[in-house]
Parts: C-alpha cells; sequence; structure tokens
C-alpha cells in the first residue's frame, strides 16, 4: 500500500507542476497512469492530456460536452450541461484535484477494482463513499485530506494541488536507523522506503548505511552487490531496494565512488568464479572421455584446420584477398609470408612458392587470381587432403572409429561442403 501511496504521491506532484504552469488536466484517472518500466523504482508519468486546457488561452472553460471519465468526473463538471454556463478555472483545477483524490481511492483502497466500490446513481461509483468505508479498517493517514478532496457539495473547499501534494509527499516518519538524524522525523522525500514498505530510512542515514555496507567483505559483496533493508533478515525481506531509488538521494561523492569499487570487486570475483568453474568443467569433460572419443575429437580438429585458412605462424583465420595469392598476416606483431592457396610458410617472400604450388590451377608462374579462381584451388586441394585423411592410419584400420567420425554432425558437413561421399 505505500508503494502505491508514493505513485499518487507523484501524480500530484506532476499535476501540481501542471495547475502552477496554467495547465489543467480534466481527465485524471489511473489508466492516464503509466510506469516507466516494470521495474521496482519505476516512475509514474501523467498521460492523455486530449482534453487538457491552458489558461493561457482561456479566461473561462465553457462545458458543451462533459469530459472526463465516468466516477473521476467532479460532481460540479457533470452538472454543468448548459452550453451557456461555465466553470472558471480556479474551480476547473479543483475538479483536477477531486479526480486525483478518486483515483487515490480506487488504487490504494480498492487495488484498481472500481467493480468492489460504492455504487452512484450519478458518477457510477462512489470515491468518497469508499474512502469513508475502508477507513474503518485501514486508519488512512491521508483520510481527511482527501475526504476534503472529494467534497461533492463544495468545490471552494478542496484542498488547492500544492497542499494536496504537500500533504501526500510531505508526510513525515521516523527514520528507523536514527543515526545521523537523530530520529527527527523526516520528510518521505527525504529518504527512502524499503522495497516492502516497511522501514523508512532518511537520505542522511542513507548515505552512512551504503558506505558501511560497501567495505571489502561488507554485506554488498555477501548479497552479489544487491542493497538490502538494513533490517534484513530479522525483521523484512531479502528483496533488494533498487539502487536508482536509492541514488535518487544523493548519495556523496565518497559513497557513490566506494559502492562503485565493491560493485567492480563482485564483477570481478564473479569473472573469476566463472572461468574458474567453466575450467574445471573443461578438465572434468577431458577426464570422462574414452580413448574412443579422444580419437573422434583429434579426427575433427584435423580437419577443421584442413578446412580453415590461417596463418601458418600466429593461427588466426584469415579473410581478405586483393588479387595476389601470396599473402602476408595483418596480426598485429606477426607480419607471416605465405601462401594464399595451400597456406603454406611462413616464407621470408611467398611469391616463389605460390609460383610453384602443387595446388595451383591458374597460369604456371603467375601469383595473381579472382576470388573465384581461389575458391576452386581451395576446394581441389580441401576434397583431395580431407579424402587423404580417410585413406591412412586408424581410420582404415579401426572401423568403430571411421564409423563414428563419419558421423559426426561437423564432419558430415565439412563432406557435404566439398561434394565428397566417403563410407
Amino acid at each position: 500500500m505505500d508503494r502505491k501511496r508514493d505513485v499518487i504521491a507523484k501524480i500530484s506532484d506532476a499535476m501540481w507542476s501542471l495547475h502552477r504552469n496554467g495547465i489543467y488536466h480534466r481527465d485524471i484517472k489511473p489508466q492516464n497512469v503509466i510506469m516507466s518500466s516494470t521495474e521496482d523504482d519505476a516512475l509514474p508519468m501523467l498521460t492523455d492530456f486530449e482534453f487538457s486546457k491552458n489558461l493561457a488561452d482561456v479566461s473561462h472553460v465553457t462545458m458543451q460536452v462533459v469530459v472526463g471519465t465516468q466516477g473521476y468526473i467532479a460532481p460540479e463538471v457533470a452538472r454543468v450541461m448548459d452550453p451557456a454556463e461555465s466553470l472558471d478555472p480556479i474551480a476547473s483545477m479543483a475538479a483536477d484535484v477531486f479526480a486525483l483524490a478518486a483515483t487515490y481511492v480506487v488504487v490504494v483502497h480498492f487495488d484498481g477494482d472500481i467493480r468492489k466500490m460504492p455504487r452512484s446513481q450519478m458518477s457510477g461509483f462512489d470515491a468518497l463513499g469508499g474512502l469513508r468505508a475502508c477507513n474503518v479498517n485501514d486508519n488512512d493517514p491521508h483520510f481527511r485530506v482527501m475526504e476534503r478532496a472529494l467534497d461533492p457539495e463544495n468545490p471552494a473547499s478542496r484542498p488547492c494541488s500544492k497542499d494536496l501534494r504537500d500533504e501526500l509527499c510531505l508526510t513525515r516518519r521516523k527514520c528507523c536507523l536514527a543515526v545521523e538524524c537523530g530520529g527527527e522525523p523526516c520528510s518521505l522525500l527525504d529518504g527512502i522506503v524499503c522495497a516492502e514498505g516497511t522501514h523508512f530510512i532518511c537520505s542522511r542515514d542513507v548515505d552512512a548505511y551504503v558506505s558501511g555496507i560497501c567495505a571489502e567483505g561488507g554485506s554488498l559483496e555477501q548479497h552479489n552487490g544487491e542493497v538490502k533493508c538494513p533490517f534484513y533478515p530479522r525483521e523484512c525481506t531479502d528483496k533488494p531496494i533498487p539502487f536508482a531509488r536509492i541514488y535518487d538521494k544523493g548519495l556523496s561523492p565518497q559513497t557513490l565512488d566506494g559502492f562503485i569499487a565493491a560493485r567492480l570487486r563482485i564483477q570481478e570475483r564473479t569473472l573469476s568464479e566463472t572461468m574458474e568453474k567453466e575450467k574445471k568443467e573443461a578438465i572434468e569433460r577431458a577426464l570422462a572421455m574414452t580413448l574412443l572419443e579422444r580419437k573422434i575429437l583429434e579426427v575433427r580438429r584435423e580437419l577443421e584446420e584442413i578446412m580453415t585458412n590461417k596463418c601458418p605462424k600466429c593461427k588466426s583465420a584469415w579473410h581478405d584477398f586483393e588479387g595476389c595469392c601470396a599473402l602476408y598476416c595483418r596480426t598485429p606483431g606477426c607480419d607471416a609470408r605465405f601462401c594464399g592457396i595451400c597456406n603454406a610458410g611462413p616464407f621470408p617472400d611467398a611469391h616463389p612458392h605460390v609460383r610453384e604450388c602443387r595446388w595451383k590451377t591458374i597460369k604456371p608462374g603467375n601469383v595473381y587470381s579472382t576470388v573465384n579462381e581461389l575458391e576452386v584451388m581451395w576446394a581441389n586441394r580441401r576434397r583431395a587432403q580431407v579424402a587423404q585423411r580417410f585413406a591412412e592410419g586408424e581410420l582404415v584400420t579401426n572401423q568403430e572409429l571411421r564409423s563414428k567420425v563419419l558421423s559426426d554432425p561437423t564432419v558430415r558437413g565439412f563432406l557435404r561442403d566439398l561434394g565428397l561421399v566417403i563410407h
């Protein structure tokens, strides 16, 4: 419920900002409030200004058509049906106050379900009746001001938007930590409420608390970078307090630096733990492999070497080709010279090898080719080398190994790309 009141408080602040700039909304309701995200620290935003008016443009409001939404329309607006009648701007702002108060009742006390509210023949539902019925058990801290804001008979008795905003936003609560503030009641705007809405911490104690948990080995590291309520686990749940809500209260530069440093330590530790875990899993997989599985992996890697164009020195894959088959590696610190047809090398100068390369099909002595010609030479070389690999060693003598290699998805892909059929 505290979260819902906080949302309405922020909307009241937006309404006050509109009114002091001479704009009134005329259709405030829950459906016109959207949240900036689905996160716990999302900010509410007032939308849909289709019916809004700027007081700089009008001296009075002629109500030829009643605008707004049934249930949230102030009674005096609903009564103005004659086009000759009008509302003065101050009364129109009072109508916004009524609509916000009705929104408060619907959201805070009835969880947005108007079907549970008392009915009214004129407006559809009775927000004032709902407020009074709920206050019997809820002991609403804002009951009096909301009761005034929903006055159906005398709009002038309603609080102005600033007074309503101050009532909702400037409600004072005692800080649960009471270290820096000495336990003096603070404005809700000058602190944060934990994720469960149970504990309030003033801004000065927020800074001290965050500074303390950021120490090396502190609770921030224990909770993997999440800021928990100071009263967790004794009196509160483990639901974290969104850092955006904490940051909004103005952490000191020293505390913010400490928080960033702590988060970096956590990230480094997490990365180290992840790498160590992956290394351990790789070793365990290697140890668990049978001799046959290791041989299959070895053959697959040999075929991958044949199928991949790599620098013979640094083993970096290469893709660039500018017409000359005598290549040099562009990897920083390598600069090896090698043959772009068969990847032989490195050489002091690759041109002599290219002119005599056994896999070359272009004009004798020529080192230049088109991309298409080079791809044909690659395919010829790869087909011959892969076929040769299957015609020697254990791939000939060990039929179980040969069968397993040929059923490997990666190897099947190589054979399909080369157009080879091997049994």
